[in-house]
């Protein structure tokens, strides 16, 4: 008798079961069976090494797609805010981002790109962000703890590169839209779709 699968036991275990059955009995037999399991379930059991970073419950696949996107924008606006964990979490990925781009290469522009998917973050990175850090050997971004968010009490952080550019928020794809008192950078693109529609629906409502 050869039992696989999870939880199973494996041929050598079998034999002795099955010797065990033929001299003691079933009884002695399913205890041969258990304590073989039991060993062999262990060895298959990985202990939690090499995993220091945090987890953010969330997956291996949106993890990376996150920090892409939060290195996107750090690397346009050259200040985010976000939570503290996720902050400490994207510290190392941006810096390591900037290390490609002082590199200079070829092979560090497709890194980059490969990680990124954002090609004109990448031009920023390879042409404004490493120069202005080429005498600088590390720590290119700082973070700032901003407080806690309103309903669940999250820490919450500001990061940004230690030489940032003020008006980078500034820049042509973003612009500043007011919304009650507070202003919200927002993509241009986004803002004129906005617009387009609130001058469609004023027009609807005026015909009816």
């Amino acid at each position: 008798m050869v039992l696989k699968g999870k939880g199973g036991c494996s041929y050598l275990s079998a034999v002795v079961a099955g010797a065990a059955l033929t001299d003691f009995g079933y009884g002695v037999a399913v205890l041969f069976i258990g304590n073989f399991a039991g060993i062999e379930k262990r060895k298959e059991s990985k202990m939690r090494h090499g995993f220091a970073k945090r987890k953010l419950n969330i997956s291996i696949a949106h993890k990376r797609a996150l920090f892409a996107n939060m290195v996107v924008s750090l690397v346009t606006v050259e200040q985010i805010k976000t939570t503290l964990p996720k902050a400490k979490e994207l510290r190392p990925i941006a810096e390591k981002m900037i290390t490609l781009a002082k590199r200079g290469d070829l092979h560090a522009k497709r890194q980059a790109i490969a990680f990124l998917h954002d090609e004109e973050a990448v031009k920023k990175m390879f042409d404004v962000l490493a120069p202005r850090f080429a005498k600088r050997a590390g720590g290119y971004t700082r973070i700032v703890k901003a407080g806690f968010r309103y309903g669940d009490a999250a820490p919450m952080a500001v990061i940004e590169w230690v030489e940032r550019d003020v008006n980078a928020k500034k820049s042509p794809k973003y612009v500043t839209a007011v919304d009650g008192e507070k202003a919200v950078n927002m993509d241009a693109d986004v803002v004129a779709k906005t617009a387009k529609k609130a001058v469609a629906k004023a027009e609807a409502d005026k015909e009816a």
